[in-house]
């Protein structure tokens, strides 16, 4: 996998405007905020979400695929997280 083909791949996963929300079941930091009260509220925070979930997947790609190594393939330091779990998910 090159640096396009991984970047393709994760800013269509960024981009999916279908993720849960605060208040949501699939929620994973369900006790860090709380339920939005009304619609405005809840697109407001979909909009921030998803300006969140763009921003780290391009600093992701950016530790991944280190500047002038693009070719090479990503960094096998930073591939080894692959296997670890946080919060309950994996890569």
């Amino acid at each position: 996998m090159n640096r396009r083909d991984g970047e393709k791949l994760l800013m269509g996963i960024a981009l999916d405007g279908n993720f849960a929300m605060p208040g949501d079941p699939g929620f994973p930091l369900g006790q860090a905020f709380e339920k939005p009260s009304d619609r405005g509220q809840a697109d407001v925070m979909r909009g921030y979400i998803s300006q969140l979930r763009q921003e780290v997947t391009i600093r992701l790609l950016d530790r991944l695929w280190e500047q002038g190594r693009e070719m090479e393939g990503p960094s096998k330091w930073w591939m080894g997280f692959v296997k670890r779990r946080f919060m309950g998910k994996s890569l």
